[in-house]
């Protein structure tokens, strides 16, 4: 079932084509600082992101969602190794959920961090396109085919 929150500006709550997700139109950015040859990388959230987590963590706090539990998955681009890449989404996922956390006292057992690297692009036709370096959030709780892809 769809969970109406009214006008939000930014991201679509509820159950969607994927299943589950919580979308964020453009995804929820991060700085970006140069690693040399690696390309550009960073898990230090910027300041549009922190009105996109502001929305999220409203919404996760609802009574409706409160108890759920949620993927928060980290993904990137095309750049790098694969083992950076898996650190790095790591990092991008964990400080999304230390910041709902921090900020929204939600439970930290119903809010899963995990990075996938570069392994699940958005964009398949260009790895190296910025719309794969995102942080997508999955309702485990519910029966969609993300939550299952997530399993």
């Amino acid at each position: 079932p769809d969970l109406n929150f009214g006008p939000v500006a930014g991201p679509t709550f509820g159950e969607n084509a994927d299943g589950g997700d919580i979308v964020f139109p453009g995804g929820i950015s991060f700085g970006k600082i140069n690693v040399g040859s690696a390309g550009y990388a960073s898990a230090n959230i910027t300041p549009q992101a922190v009105a996109m987590l502001r929305t999220l963590g409203a919404a996760l706090s609802d009574p409706r969602l409160r108890s759920s539990r949620f993927l928060i998955a980290g993904h990137t681009d095309g750049h790098g190794t694969v083992a950076y890449n898996l650190t790095l989404s790591q990092a991008r996922a964990e400080a999304v959920r230390g910041y709902l956390i921090e900020n929204f006292k939600l439970d930290p057992a119903n809010l899963e961090a995990r990075g996938f690297g570069k392994s699940q692009f958005k964009n398949t036709r260009n790895p190296f396109a910025n719309e794969n370096r995102r942080v997508q959030v999955i309702n485990l709780s519910g029966g969609g085919q993300a939550a299952r892809r997530a399993r």
